[in-house]
């Protein structure tokens, strides 16, 4: 999962940085699950109902390696980092719960 404006602050870095020629960046910022969203939209939003998650679902083990440069390129442009997901998850949310 990864915030769309992060997303399109990597596309600038990549224009941008002077470092970051023919290189390709990964925006990937937190490891879910369908079990995970469902969760924190539960807690976020405990007056709504969700559905239940998918039984015996199996953790993303996703290993990206070029997360830190992605991380260090947001830093570049005066971030912290990547969006905290929450964050981004209420933003959208709000519009629709």
């Amino acid at each position: 999962m990864v915030d769309v404006k992060d997303t399109a602050r990597l596309h600038l870095a990549a224009l941008l940085a002077p470092d970051a020629e023919n290189e390709r960046i990964f925006a990937y910022a937190h490891n879910k699950t369908w079990t995970d969203w469902i969760a924190r939209l539960k807690k976020m939003y405990p007056d709504h109902e969700f559905p239940d998650p998918p039984e015996n679902e199996g953790v993303d083990m996703a290993n990206v390696t070029g997360r830190p440069r992605a991380e260090r390129l947001l830093k570049w442009l005066g971030r912290d980092g990547f969006r905290p997901m929450e964050e981004s998850m209420k933003e959208v949310c709000d519009t629709f719960v």
